[in-house]
C-alpha cells in the first residue's frame, strides 16, 4: 500500500488501520514504519528496478522526456521519463528518475543530469531523442 498507493509510512501506526488488519488476520504482525522505510521499500525498489532494467535491455531505442519543475518550497527538480516500444510494439512509459537540481538550469547542467540518468539505466547508446518543454526558468 505504501509503495503502490503512495500511503505514508506511519499508516501502520494508525489505530483504525491496525484494527482492520487484525480483523483480517489476528496473527499478522504489521511491520513498523522504520522497517517499511529502511528495509521493505528499498527491497521493492530494487525488485522494480531489476524488472525495468530487463525491459530496457530489450528495447532497441528509447526516447527521453525531461521536465524541470519547482516545489511549493522553491526546490528545483528534474524528472526524466523514458518511452519505448516492446517486442510487441506496445508503447511503455516509465519514470526513470526525479533528482534535485541544485545547479543553475543551463543547457550544460541539464545535459549533465540527463547524461548521468542515461548512464545509470544503461541507455547511452539507445537514446534516439530527448524532449523538453523548453519553458523558461524563473
Amino acid at each position: 500500500m505504501v509503495a503502490c498507493d503512495f500511503q505514508p509510512f506511519n499508516l501502520v501506526e494508525d489505530k483504525v488501520f491496525r484494527a482492520f488488519v487484525k480483523s483480517l488476520d489476528p496473527k499478522y504482525e504489521l511491520p513498523s514504519k522504520t522497517t517499511l522505510r529502511n528495509k521493505l521499500l528499498p527491497q521493492i525498489y530494487e525488485e522494480c528496478k531489476t524488472k525495468l532494467l530487463i525491459m530496457l535491455e530489450k528495447a532497441s531505442y528509447v526516447s527521453v522526456t525531461c521536465d524541470l519543475w519547482s516545489s511549493r518550497e522553491g526546490n528545483s527538480f528534474l524528472t526524466a521519463t523514458c518511452n519505448f516500444a516492446d517486442g510487441d510494439f506496445k508503447i511503455t512509459n516509465v519514470v526513470l528518475s526525479t533528482n534535485t537540481m541544485t545547479s543553475s538550469h543551463t543547457a550544460e547542467n541539464i545535459a549533465a543530469k540527463v547524461s548521468k540518468i542515461s548512464k545509470d539505466w544503461t541507455l547511452e547508446k539507445k537514446v534516439c531523442c530527448i524532449v523538453t518543454d523548453n519553458a523558461a526558468s524563473r
